[in-house]
């Protein structure tokens, strides 16, 4: 059926089946002139992307079914400024509360929605993602994994749009060492060459190194990132440079993204070429960087330094838990400055 208006494109989307992409009415609204009423859909469907739609809207989409994604591609284009809210407060819910193969799906789509907001609204949108990620990390960090913890990986990409004048919130995230999503943002930092993070990395990745020892973590799979990314910092020698750039230019056009759909089964299956070449790619990138590693995380257990074996040095007195708190604040220690 060939649409031809945006009644027929809202109708075609939201009774679409699910596991059937209606290109074609996506194709019209995204290549559609600016309009109020396209937005006003993006915006409600993504608003309520987890919530049951209203009787209007056939009441009948559960949270696995990936309409909302379908607007969320067409927000690329038909986008506001009430958007930046939308994808922080509902795009970044738990993943668990998603239908299975739709997470990576959503992730991606949000990644792509942040790139496109930061460079429609500027500082307005940066700050908001800005401040949006350090709630999550202070969440994960204390071991309050809200609905917007995971804003932590899918929007790292407002880190590509920052500069030196956001350089303290960045850091004040980074001191929260505990919450190992971190190395995400330690990746965007690094190919933005913010070598002013270096001392901040470093102490990063030496928690990590630590952690996964005392752990008996056979994977060290964070520590590996946050080294990878410490070293090309230090160094300058990227191994993908190509890729040192926001999410929404490392990919396709929305066509190409979605080529195979949207469904567990839509990617197609490699040739067995294909997949020895790649094999061997990952070998080799394997062997590179286990030299580079093991070298990095020796001189940390090495290092005097090593937190396990050093004892915390007192520069005052110990405050006792009744006494008036040196903040100077009147209350008792206990009730002031012990309770942090």
């Amino acid at each position: 059926m060939s649409i031809t208006t945006k009644e027929e494109a809202f109708q075609a989307i939201e009774n679409s089946e699910f596991d059937i992409m209606p290109r074609e009415a996506i194709r019209f609204l995204y290549n559609h002139e600016p309009d109020e009423e396209i937005r006003n859909k993006v915006n409600y469907f993504l608003r309520h992307a987890y919530t049951p739609y209203e009787e209007e809207y056939l009441n009948e989409y559960t949270e696995g079914h990936p309409v909302f994604i379908y607007y969320a591609i067409v927000a690329e284009v038909h986008h506001s400024e009430e958007l930046i809210s939308i994808v922080i407060n509902e795009l970044n819910r738990d993943v668990f509360k998603r239908g299975e193969f739709i997470n990576d799906y959503v992730s991606k789509q949000a990644n792509v929605l942040v790139c496109v907001l930061c460079k429609a609204y500027g500082e307005r949108a940066i700050q908001a993602f800005l401040d949006a990620m350090l709630d999550a990390i202070i969440d994960v960090h204390d071991n309050r994994y809200t609905k917007t913890a995971w804003a932590v990986l899918e929007l790292c990409d407002v880190v590509y749009y920052t500069s030196e004048k956001h350089f303290p919130v960045l850091k004040e995230m980074m001191g929260y060492k505990k919450c190992k999503e971190l190395q995400f943002i330690t990746r965007a930092i690094s190919d933005m060459e913010y070598k002013a993070f270096i001392p901040v990395i470093e102490q990063f990745f030496a928690y990590w190194v630590l952690e996964e020892e005392r752990q008996r973590d056979m994977f060290k799979v964070t520590s590996r990132e946050i080294g990878l990314a410490l070293h090309e910092l230090k160094t300058g020698e990227y191994l993908y440079p190509d890729l040192k750039k926001p999410y929404l230019e490392r990919v396709e056009a929305w066509e190409e993204r979605y080529a195979w759909g949207i469904g567990p089964f839509q990617k197609p299956k490699k040739r067995e070429q294909e997949l020895l070449s790649e094999l061997e790619r990952l070998k080799k990138e394997a062997d590179r960087n286990k030299k580079i590693l093991d070298k990095m995380r020796s001189k940390v257990l090495n290092s005097p330094l090593d937190h396990r074996a050093s004892k915390v040095v007192r520069n005052v007195p110990k405050v006792g838990r009744n006494a008036p708190c040196p903040c100077g604040s009147g209350k008792k220690y206990k009730r002031c400055c012990g309770k942090k």
